[in-house]
C-alpha cells in the first residue's frame, strides 16, 4: 500500500495542487491529513480511495500503482490522456521526431 501514498503526492504534485486543494476537494478542513496519508501514516477506506482518484482525475488503479511499464500500451495512453490538448499534439509531434530519428539509425 505505500506505493498508493507516493501515487497520491506524486501525482497531485504534478498537478500543481497543494495537500490544501486537495484536501479540501475530498471534503477534510485540514491539509494535515493529506501530509499524513502520503506519509502512508493513514489508511485509506476504499471509500476514500475513490475521491482521491476523483480529486486528482485519475482511475483508482493508476493511484494504485497496478499500471506497469511492462504494460506499455496501457501505460502509455493513460498518461497521455492525462496531457491536455496542447500536450496531446507536442507528444504526438516528438513521438514522430523519435521514429524519424530510430529511422536514420537503421540506415546509418
Amino acid at each position: 500500500m505505500l506505493e498508493l501514498y507516493k501515487n497520491i503526492k506524486e501525482i497531485r504534485t504534478e498537478k500543481g495542487m497543494t495537500q490544501k486543494e486537495l484536501a479540501e476537494k475530498i471534503g477534510y478542513t485540514d491539509r494535515s491529513i493529506i501530509a499524513k496519508i502520503e506519509k502512508g501514516e493513514v489508511d485509506l477506506l476504499v471509500s476514500k480511495l475513490l475521491l482521491f482518484a476523483k480529486a486528482l482525475d485519475v482511475s483508482p488503479i493508476e493511484l494504485l500503482g497496478n499500471i506497469s511499464k511492462s504494460d506499455s500500451e496501457l501505460y502509455l495512453t493513460t498518461k497521455y490522456n492525462r496531457l491536455n490538448n496542447k500536450g496531446q499534439n507536442e507528444l504526438i509531434e516528438y513521438l514522430g521526431y523519435l521514429l524519424t530519428k530510430e529511422e536514420l539509425k537503421k540506415i546509418c
